[in-house]
């Protein structure tokens, strides 16, 4: 059903109640294909990750050492996390959908009242992630009770179990509101998923990088360490965000938490949709534009410089692009200079320094500083990677660029080349700029660094490598998804959500034959492993106690090869046969 119908039902009714106008915002909502794709996989996700939970648990026959029911709360909230993230998106694409195809227009000229409107699009949301949320994790409680009783266990299902179930639902709920609140704040789809991206999953992760206790106990106030604090059961291990630290909270602690993120963000948008224009200034520049490609592109012919010429033009000119590009080299830079400042020899080593000691550890150090923003700016230079591909997707500029640029494998090499070197100028830049400022300051701390060392070429080096192919994986990402939303929401999932998922199921199956299906973690990418330099006459344990593997950073770099060659072989073939 198309949002043109609708808005024409509505004009000829005689009336515009409450009532009529939820019914609407709730056709409106199921109208789109991409919220019941979404509200499957809010029912499929915990199903897969609890029964993976489950099956991985060691026999009790075995002398497990946790009982059956932390297994049981640990199948159910190792979805949670996922779920919350993909009812955001949910609401997210709810309230941007209007935005995006610019007919919010025409829904205030039916619905002049604002604020009622957007209580109509909440509820919806509210209910769909509500509902599906609470089929998926109570079907994974249900799953992971059946294969837990297989294996032995006994006393799975508790109340405590059904208050996982139902504190998960709840926080999936409330984080479909927030969905909906950060696009009318932000009036745009991209911006909306970058900022919940970087609220819900990157913010944890930066401020465990950071460390410290004073701002690991500002991770209590962000969504996904809150939502880890509501549903984490002792003797359960709880699912964190990776590199965040664990919640202090209680249960009711992360209720309020969540309260208060979603309280705050739709009274904001409320106050807001009421006294502002309905589209943002930038997107009313973009109307005015010409939807066609430079002219110079139409008729010198398709000789590739011109092509790369174009490409150049479409780059600069997206203000997105720039933002995520400084950001990360601006976090790479802040981050090496705060983690030089926290470090001091002393804090390294037991006992007293020895002559020698300081030399030793000052080359490894100096690499994991150069390197410690790298978590974040892997994560933004993804996202740079697949907006400055989905732009045209979504603003339907893909199609006159086609008809300038019929060699479409051409036009995506060219494309992804030119994201690709910006990504890796600025991440050359970064690196460069991180190792010259944190240098003076880890000698001021007592290292003997030196500027100049090989350890720093090194690092630099693959800090640049990583990022470049990490920029490749974001492009692919968005010619497969063709919709940055969809693309932020995989790229979040395979470098963030999949370590977060996997990575507890490693030290809960040490030492049994599962643990291999939980070695899956080490096959995702993760640019923090492979920057990682080895220090001469030294070794890299293969595995950790227990058969946990571990991959060194030369494999690690590998792994991430191999997204970016599959991943652009994939793309390149996709583009090339799939209608635009």
């Amino acid at each position: 059903m198309s949002t043109g119908i609708l808005v024409r039902d509505i004009v000829s009714a005689p009336g515009l109640t409450f009532e009529r106008m939820l019914r609407t915002e709730a056709s409106k909502l199921w109208s789109l294909r991409s919220p019941r794709w979404i509200a499957i996989a809010m029912v499929l996700g915990p199903l897969v990750l609890g029964s993976a939970r489950a099956s991985v648990a060691p026999s009790a026959s075995l002398g497990a050492l946790r009982s059956g029911a932390a297994a049981g709360f640990e199948s159910v909230a190792i979805g949670v996390l996922p779920v919350a993230f993909l009812a955001a998106v949910l609401g997210l694409v709810a309230m941007g959908s209007e935005y995006t195809g610019e007919v919010i227009s025409g829904t205030f000229m039916v619905s002049p009242r604002r604020r009622l409107f957007v209580v109509a699009k909440t509820i919806p949301v509210l209910i769909a992630s509500f509902v599906a949320a609470l089929i998926g994790l109570t079907g994974a409680g249900i799953v992971a009770t059946v294969i837990l009783d297989s294996r032995g266990y006994d006393a799975i299902f508790s109340a405590e179990l059904l208050g996982i179930v139902g504190c998960g639902a709840l926080a999936a709920a409330l984080l479909g509101i927030l969905g909906v609140a950060s696009a009318a704040l932000t009036r745009s789809l991209v911006v909306a998923a970058i900022s919940l991206a970087a609220v819900i999953v990157l913010a944890p992760t930066t401020i465990g990088i950071l460390g410290g206790a004073a701002l690991a106990r500002l991770t209590d106030l962000l969504p996904a360490t809150a939502i880890q604090a509501l549903v984490t059961r002792a003797p359960a291990i709880p699912f964190t965000v990776e590199g965040a630290p664990v919640s202090t909270l209680t249960s009711g602690g992360g209720f309020l938490v969540l309260i208060g993120w979603v309280s705050c963000s739709l009274a904001l948008a409320l106050v807001l949709i009421q006294r502002r224009s309905v589209t943002s200034v930038r997107a009313r520049r973009r109307r005015g534009r010409s939807a066609l490609p430079p002219q110079s592109t139409l008729t010198t012919g398709l000789r590739v410089v011109n092509v790369l010429r174009s490409e150049i033009l479409k780059l600069a000119t997206l203000p997105a692009a720039w933002w995520l590009l400084g950001v990360s080299s601006g976090a790479t830079v802040l981050i090496a200079i705060l983690t030089a400042s926290s470090i001091r020899p002393q804090d390294l080593l037991l006992g007293p320094l020895l002559p020698g000691d300081v030399a030793l550890i000052t080359a490894d150090t100096q690499s994991q500083v150069i390197a410690s923003g790298l978590g974040l700016a892997q994560m933004l230079l993804t996202f740079f990677g697949a907006i400055a591909v989905t732009i045209e997707f979504s603003s339907g500029n893909i199609r006159p660029t086609l008809l300038a640029v019929p060699r479409r494998a051409v036009l995506l090499l060219c494309k992804t080349g030119v994201v690709t070197a910006a990504a890796t100028v600025f991440s050359l830049v970064a690196g460069l700029l991180a190792a010259a400022l944190s240098t003076p300051i880890l000698n001021r701390q007592g290292f003997a660094a030196q500027l100049f060392s090989p350890i720093v070429l090194e690092t630099v080096v693959r800090c640049t490598v990583a990022c470049t192919l990490i920029t490749i994986i974001g492009c692919a990402a968005g010619v497969l998804l063709r919709a940055p939303v969809a693309a932020i929401s995989v790229l979040v999932a395979v470098f963030i959500l999949s370590h977060t998922a996997l990575g507890p199921l490693q030290v809960a199956t040490q030492g049994t034959p599962l643990v291999w299906l939980a070695n899956l973690d080490e096959l995702f990418p993760s640019a923090v492993v492979a920057v990682q330099t080895i220090p001469p006459k030294s070794s890299w344990p293969q595995y950790l106690s227990g058969s946990i593997l571990q991959f060194d950073p030369n494999q690690a770099m590998v792994v991430i090869a191999g997204w970016a060659i599959l991943g652009g072989v994939a793309a390149l073939l996709v583009f090339r046969r799939r209608s635009v």
